[in-house]
């Protein structure tokens, strides 16, 4: 199996049931969406939010929701590029085209 990635996109190539198998992604994220993907990636399994107290009046944590590790991501992304692009730590490069 050959993988590869390019201006084209990530491609996987190789043989199936004795045929040539090319498969190309057609969807590609924005900067915002790659850290987003980031973010959620580290999160996932350790964000928690309020979750009350106990009997003994310490606070409870609980898990995030799956909606609310995307949307924490989503809005940190965001927020995250709108600042780095106000302090011009983003240069935007000509296409090749």
């Amino acid at each position: 199996m050959l993988e590869s990635t390019s201006k084209e996109g990530t491609f996987r190539a190789g043989t199936f049931a004795g045929k040539e198998l090319t498969i190309r992604e057609t969807e590609h994220l924005e900067i915002e969406g790659r850290i987003a993907v980031a973010l959620v990636e580290r999160w996932g399994m350790v964000v928690a939010v309020e979750g009350g107290e106990d009997s003994a009046g310490r606070a409870k944590l609980k898990a995030a929701t799956p909606k609310e590790v995307v949307d924490r991501a989503v809005e940190t992304a965001e927020l995250f590029m709108a600042k780095v692009r106000a302090l011009g730590w983003v240069h935007v490069t000509e296409s090749l085209k």
